[in-house]
């Protein structure tokens, strides 16, 4: 199956530079707030997607990276020098030679599709110089452009994705906008081009013989201003699908429903024929009860042929997936993997019960304790040996392990 290798960011978002390498499988992103896993996501479904239109419309003053532009800002504003937004994503190679060059920010040789952020230099050099000139501190934003390519070189399109790919974000889940998108994209994996334009039509032709059949008494009446139905692109079969469960569509169901529904629905094989190569979710533990959770990661974790990326707070989902998967992103782009777990330590977090290991992962200093009654004493001892100080104020973070497991953790 088709599967990203690879992803290399330049000036996107809160990354100056950031690369990150994938498993063909499970790929968990973890991190504190603001350490860019959703930044991550967000890089993928851009750049696989090529949709100019949500570029455009996410603004590029929001992904180019602040950091870039105040650089350009503090220096020579030279031409040149203006930041350039650069997302490579790197795919198993197989056999589009359209997707095989080097143009990719490394120069490897191999498959892959670009996003690029860039100034309009041979249309507007002169007159962004002059905006420069004029006012120093007005970044020319308007005078960039989104474009996106193969590492071969040739344009990349979105009717013609090579890897099919959902993003699912938990936060707008129950968004008007969302429910559509998610809906567009399942029903273009699930039909073919010739079957989905067989369907558009007769749904096109089905609201015509309605305007000429019922609506005809009415209009007679009418003279010059009729009623018609509309058939614009705003208004056709796949703004107006929608998927149910059992006869309900799942917009009115609650939000942690409608997480688990979209999920599962997603990563259904329909006969082969909508089978989804990338599965990006965004903190799919948000609404979810914890039985629905529990039932979510072994749906995740009992997937085949489907390449996920999941960016979780919690500790639940990143050691049932296997904390060997897990891609670890803290302050300063600093990246880390936990690849070098031992087979036991590794199982040992998936089968025992709900632990804290994320929060060990992601906190500066920590204390382990044995229990609660442990935890309960500790910041009183705490403060006896630092003049007072509270663990909180010192940034460390005492979790209770529940057991004598402490190996497990170091």
């Amino acid at each position: 199956m088709p599967a990203i290798k690879k992803v290399v960011l330049q000036n996107f978002k809160k990354f100056g530079t950031l690369t990150l390498e994938f498993d063909s499988g499970v790929n968990v992103l973890i991190g504190d707030n603001e350490t860019g896993k959703s930044s991550v996501l967000l890089a993928l479904d851009l750049a696989l997607s090529a949709s100019r239109s949500r570029a455009e419309t996410l603004g590029f003053e929001s992904l180019i990276a602040q950091s870039a532009v105040q650089k350009f800002q503090q220096g020579a504003k030279t031409l040149e020098l203006l930041p350039t937004l650069i997302v490579d994503v790197y795919l198993e190679e197989g056999e589009d030679p359209a997707l095989y060059g080097t143009q990719n920010l490394t120069g490897t040789m191999t498959d892959g599709i670009r996003m690029e952020v860039a100034p309009l230099l041979e249309e507007f050099g002169p007159t962004i110089l002059q905006l420069l000139k004029d006012d120093p501190d007005n970044f020319p934003y308007e005078y960039y452009t989104v474009k996106f390519s193969t590492f071969s070189g040739a344009p990349h399109v979105s009717y013609r994705r090579p890897l099919k790919h959902l993003l699912l974000d938990s936060s707008r889940i129950d968004s008007e906008y969302a429910a559509r998108e998610y809906t567009r994209t399942v029903f273009s994996f699930n039909a073919e081009p010739p079957e989905r334009y067989s369907l558009e039509n007769c749904y096109r032709r089905g609201k015509e013989a309605f305007r000429d059949q019922e609506l005809a008494a009415l209009n007679a009446g009418l003279g010059a201003y009729q009623f018609g139905v509309r058939s614009s692109i705003r208004s056709n079969l796949e703004t107006d699908l929608i998927i149910t469960k059992e006869g309900i569509p799942i917009e009115n169901r609650g939000k942690g429903e409608q997480c688990f529904i979209k999920t599962e629905f997603a990563l259904r094989k329909h006969e082969a024929r909508g089978e989804l190569n990338a599965l990006l979710l965004e903190e799919p533990e948000n609404h979810l009860s914890h039985t629905k959770m529990k039932m979510l990661v072994e749906k995740l974790a009992n997937t085949a042929g489907t390449q996920l990326f999941i960016a979780t707070h919690s500790s639940h989902i990143s050691s049932r997936l296997d904390l060997r998967h897990a891609l670890l992103l803290g302050e300063g782009q600093k990246t880390g993997r936990l690849k070098a777990l031992s087979d036991g330590t590794a199982n040992f977090f998936m089968k025992a019960p709900d632990n804290n290991v994320l929060e060990f992962a992601l906190s500066k200093k920590v204390i382990l304790v044995e229990g609660d009654a442990e935890f309960i004493l500790i910041e009183e001892i705490y403060k006896q040996h630092t003049d007072g100080r509270t663990p909180q104020s010192d940034e460390v973070h005492i979790i209770s392990i529940g057991g004598t497991s402490f190996k497990r953790y170091l």
